[in-house]
This record gives C-alpha cells, sequence and structure tokens, in this order.
C-alpha cells in the first residue's frame, strides 16, 4: 500500500476521531508492504506524529515499510516535534 506522509497522517487523524484507529492499523498489517513517500516534507501535528509513531510500531516485524525522505534522520525531530518518537 502506498501512501503520501501527509495524507496518511490525515487518515489516522480521522480514524482517530471516528473512533476506528485500530481497525484501519489492522487492515494495513494485511498488506505485505506499506511505502510512506515524502517523509518530512510538511510537519506533523503533535497527534498525528503520534499516530504514525503508532503504526510503524504496529507494522514493526510485521510488515514491510518504506520510507522516503530528504532529510537527514538527525533532523527528523523536525517532522516528529520529540526526540524520543523520531
Amino acid at each position: 500500500r502506498f501512501f503520501n506522509a501527509a495524507a496518511l497522517v490525515n487518515e489516522l487523524l480521522q480514524a482517530q476521531e471516528e473512533g476506528r484507529i485500530t481497525p484501519f492499523i489492522n487492515k494495513l498489517l494485511k498488506h505485505h508492504l506499506v511505502v510512506i513517500d515524502e517523509l518530512g516534507f510538511i510537519p506533523f501535528s503533535t497527534m498525528g506524529a503520534h499516530l504514525i509513531f503508532q503504526l510503524c510500531s504496529a507494522l514493526y516485524e510485521r510488515v514491510a515499510v518504506i520510507v522516503t525522505t530528504n532529510l537527514k534522520f538527525a533532523d527528523w525531530t523536525q517532522v516528529f516535534g520529540e526526540a524520543k518518537i523520531s
């Protein structure tokens, strides 16, 4: 499944608001590959950053994940706002 990072965060935020974040994540767990494109092109809200971290944690070691970005790894705090979740 391919996502633009900003669009993915918007979908995660909407799923959270509608109380369907768990089904949304479970649906992605059925894929073999999730691609998150343009991470860092647009900064996330704090809630968006936490939700994308939650998603990546759920996918970890279960689904192949590719993340594209033009940022150095050291600059990921600009996107997530917190060093802990970067």
